[in-house]
């Protein structure tokens, strides 16, 4: 073989591994745009990223007018809809005002999206009748969200409160 036919048999090579690349992502993307489980894990992953960046409104998208809020800080007398989830976040971003979620574990069945978040964050302002702090802390959560429609139509969450409280030191630490 001739090292001109050498060279290019090597730029086809190139060429057909750039080509299967491009379309695998192609592909990839096509089929998570098509993928309602993916869809789902989209929907929270969004969710989070709205907290994150402290824009509530982003919620109104992508929630529905009939999402219901099953979480330990809500209040008993919280409005319904995405109202009560916004008044307990408010309240978080208030005293966390730099807070940031991380969505460690994200898995998705049927109209199911259960997640496990770590967050940190500082505290600086008054939370549940504990004063500010100025301190670090992290915390990790535990959620299941259900997705009807295209939209979050109802969430649950779990949190690790006595590590929190105890961070803040609104609770005696184990021993």
């Amino acid at each position: 073989m001739s090292a001109k036919f050498v060279r290019r048999l090597g730029l086809l090579a190139l060429a057909f591994t750039t080509f299967v690349a491009v379309e695998a992502s192609r592909f990839g993307a096509v089929k998570a745009q098509s993928d309602p489980l993916a869809a789902n894990k989209k929907l929270v992953q969004d969710f989070v990223a709205a907290l994150n960046s402290h824009d509530l409104s982003l919620l109104d998208s992508i929630t529905s007018d009939k999402y219901v809020e099953h979480n330990p800080f809500t209040p008993p007398d919280a409005p319904p809809g995405i109202d009560t989830f916004k008044m307990s976040a408010s309240g978080i971003l208030a005293a966390f005002p730099d807070v940031v979620v991380t969505i460690d574990v994200i898995l998705a069945e049927g109209d199911l999206v259960a997640s496990r978040h770590s967050v940190k964050a500082t505290n600086k302002g008054a939370f549940n009748g504990i004063p500010a702090t100025n301190k670090e802390v992290t915390w990790t959560e535990n959620h299941l969200w259900r997705i009807e429609d295209g939209k979050i139509v109802e969430h649950w969450a779990e949190l690790n409160a006595i590590g929190l409280l105890t961070q803040l030191g609104a609770m005696p630490a184990a021993k």
